[in-house]
């Protein structure tokens, strides 16, 4: 039998043969057990991102699969009207952010503000998100006034949550 270690891992233990299961002796059921077993680990659904306030939109959207306790994120808002809505948070996420971490905005457009990079921050303890924005005076980022009416920001990111 042939070394089957790998240099600079740990061993933990020997696989055998007869560790291996063929699918055949699984039966007709194999594939409904296993998208039962996936179905379980991981879930997908919509939610529907909001600037709060009295803020209308002409387009919004958002998705998220949660598997374990990760939670990845996608949304896109198009602003109607900002009314009383808020120029630089995204509320009602899925599920409450454990601790603060990055995310990404892939596009924005007819920002409030005139910004040359737009960055989000999924808030710890919270179910919102931050954006923080550079112009091209400053020498870091802020959170500048980014959403009036028809802007549009299309952003994505992963956090964890509780359970």
């Amino acid at each position: 039998m042939a070394d089957s270690t790998i240099p600079g891992l740990p061993s933990v233990g020997t696989v055998q043969q007869t560790d291996y299961v063929p699918l055949a002796q699984l039966g007709a059921d194999y594939k409904a057990t296993i998208a039962q077993v996936s179905a379980s680990l991981a879930s997908s659904n919509v939610w529907t991102p909001t600037l709060g306030g009295s803020a209308t939109y002409s387009a919004v959207s958002g998705t998220y699969t949660k598997i374990g306790k990760l939670v990845y994120v996608r949304g896109s808002i198009t602003v109607n009207a900002i009314g009383s809505g808020s120029t630089t948070v995204i509320s009602g996420l899925p599920f409450v952010v454990v601790n603060s971490c990055p995310g990404s905005v892939s596009s924005f457009s007819n920002s409030s503000t005139n910004v040359v990079s737009l960055t989000i921050e999924f808030g710890g303890g919270t179910s919102f998100a931050q954006l923080f924005s550079m112009t091209a005076a400053a020498s870091g980022t802020s959170a500048n006034a980014i959403f009036k009416n028809g802007t549009n920001v299309v952003f994505s990111g992963v956090y964890e949550t509780s359970s």
